[in-house]
């Protein structure tokens, strides 16, 4: 459905361009319409007029020429325009896009389903929004040498990539510019790129690594997993890598959709000082079993933790103060989770939908009262943390059964078996040292 709305409103540029050709009087050329500017003998590829839903339907190759004659003038090609050769989905199976060509306009490739090989040249520079969305064949794909702009979704549903090298010419990459792209595996990021949108390579099931240039000035890369460049925001986590991931000290944000659909993530550590959790950060991580919230963090996105249906043990810091719709949606498998905020948080009907009516909520003794009388909150089992009882500690490190590991009932890791008296936290249960 998403596909088809994207569909229409591509069509509906197309009919503005087909105003504005029609206007500037379109010249079929070698099968090919183009606008001719008198002025400085450019020209610009444009849609087949008359017929955009039959855009260039009997044509199966773009062979666009450097320069095209007219009247006995030549005209040097330097733009494929909005929406050019979009939804030609069964025709267009090559395009050969010549040296001198600047810019891939909005949309200009668009819906070419069948589009297998292209080539970017390096006088290209810019590559605009949705420029080959949905072109499910392209498998090799080399960007010029020439690029400065990526735009928005340029490249989404490009399934059949499975390399990416961005130059280091390349300065800015558009949201979602390679959403949806199932077969890449590997990303290469230059030195040059210093604005990256959000929720670019969402939806990447097959990713397994993305390194960064050390000259890029505003980004860093770890183990494969992409940060900003002092590592405070943690901005994508491969979705193929499995097991335990302890996430960098010095991360304070986790961006939208990082961890999404990690599903071999069996384990993560959040880490003290972090701040925020981003929207769908870790939606779908089924295999995740026990989630620690540290005190630190103060907001948790929309759909954060959606449908983690492995989920069983959830403990959230007394300082997260929101959390968002839909956070924990469909965390069917929860039993148990201890929420240390004095004052219950606002949620909605859909933030805890599908959470078992049987899993125990524990709260401060002193909010007891609080939470049974709280939307949503009140429909779980509300208990008061006995005594100093604690099953998960919000804090540096997760507390885990059997672990060897000392902790303070604050949840501070200690380096060794502590010699002042008290009360600590040892193989998940609470011990006194006297």
């Amino acid at each position: 459905m998403k596909k088809y709305l994207f569909l229409t409103i591509a069509l509906l540029l197309m009919t503005v361009q087909g105003v504005r050709a029609q206007s500037q009087d379109a010249t079929l050329i070698d099968d090919i319409y183009y606008l001719l500017n008198n002025e400085d003998k450019t020209a610009q590829v444009t849609w087949q007029l008359y017929h955009s839903l039959d855009n260039y339907k009997s044509l199966t190759a773009a062979n666009i020429p450097a320069a095209v004659n007219y009247q006995g003038q030549n005209f040097n090609v330097t733009e494929i325009g909005m929406g050019a050769f979009a939804t030609c989905t069964t025709g267009i199976t090559s395009a050969s896009i010549p040296e001198g060509v600047t810019c891939i306009g909005d949309s200009a490739f668009y819906g070419c389903e069948v589009l297998a090989d292209v080539n970017i040249p390096n006088s290209v520079e810019r590559i605009g929004n949705d420029a080959f969305r949905y072109c499910h064949a392209i498998k090799a794909l080399t960007l010029g040498n020439g690029l400065k702009t990526i735009g928005a979704r340029a490249f989404d549903a490009c399934l059949s990539v499975t390399t990416l090298t961005i130059p280091d010419n390349v300065e800015s990459i558009g949201d979602a510019a390679f959403g949806a792209c199932k077969g890449l595996k590997t990303v290469s990021i230059g030195s040059g790129a210093t604005s990256i949108g959000t929720r670019v390579f969402n939806t990447c099931p097959s990713l397994e690594e993305i390194m960064v240039s050390p000259e890029n000035p505003a980004y860093s890369s770890e183990d494969g997993v992409f940060f900003n460049k002092d590592k405070t925001t943690l901005i994508k986590y491969p979705t193929t890598k499995t097991g335990d991931y302890v996430i960098p000290n010095s991360v304070t944000e986790i961006d939208h959709a990082s961890f999404s659909d990690c599903t071999g993530l069996t384990a993560v550590t959040l880490p003290e000082g972090l701040i925020s959790i981003g929207n769908g950060c870790f939606s779908h991580c089924i295999g995740l079993k026990e989630v620690v919230i540290p005190n630190s963090v103060t907001s948790i996105g929309t759909t954060a933790f959606t449908v983690c249906d492995g989920l069983t043990k959830l403990a959230i810091g007394s300082g997260v103060k929101t959390i968002g719709n839909m956070a924990f949606f469909s965390c069917s498998s929860l039993t148990t989770i201890y929420n240390y905020a004095v004052k219950p948080q606002d949620v909605d009907a859909y933030t805890f939908m599908k959470v078992p009516a049987t899993c125990t909520l524990y709260v401060p003794a002193e909010s007891v009262e609080l939470y049974k009388a709280a939307p949503e909150w009140k429909n779980l089992n509300v208990q008061a943390i006995g005594g100093t009882g604690i099953g998960l500690t919000p804090g540096p490190s997760p507390v885990r059964e059997g672990s060897d590991y000392w902790y303070t009932i604050s949840g501070q890791r200690l380096d060794s078996k502590p010699t002042v008296k008290g009360l600590y936290i040892h193989g998940g249960k609470t011990v006194v040292v006297d």
